[in-house]
């Protein structure tokens, strides 16, 4: 496996915004802190981060080769009106990535059309851009 597969980011818990790297917690149970690692770091260095917003990397990039991490929020290309956002999100029955389709409206993949969801896999990543994260949409909620 590529060791890019394991990066994760999350939300400083300084409200510093994004921090990306390799993800961490330390403490003793319930009492455990949260930490992202940068890529140019080494373990001793560590930024505390929100865990609820930490998102592992799904190996995926949108149409501008920006990177996909859970908690994403996605949109299909904006040449369709009324499609709504997919959600990336990792689905254990799968044990893969899968995109929630918010307002059961899109048609983008290699799918059955009755399902809330979509194998992440099976999109079309070219037609789809990140538009946000769901964190975001909390925060201005």
């Amino acid at each position: 496996m590529n060791e890019n597969q394991m990066k994760s980011r999350g939300k400083r818990a300084d409200g510093g915004g994004w921090v990306y790297g390799y993800y961490c917690f330390l403490g003793y149970t319930n009492k455990q802190k949260h930490y992202i690692i940068p890529d140019h770091a080494s373990a001793f260095y560590g930024i505390e981060v929100v865990p609820e917003t930490v998102g592992q990397f799904t190996g995926k990039c949108d149409k501008h080769k920006k990177e996909i991490y859970a908690g994403d929020q996605l949109r299909p290309d904006g040449t369709r009106r009324g499609i709504s956002n997919f959600i990336v999100e990792w689905n254990d029955k799968h044990c893969c990535f899968t995109a929630i389709d918010e307002g059961k409206d899109n048609y983008i993949g290699d799918v059955d059309e009755s399902i809330q969801y979509h194998l992440l896999s099976n999109l079309r990543l070219d037609v789809i851009e990140i538009s946000g994260s769901i964190h975001d949409t909390m925060e201005k909620g």
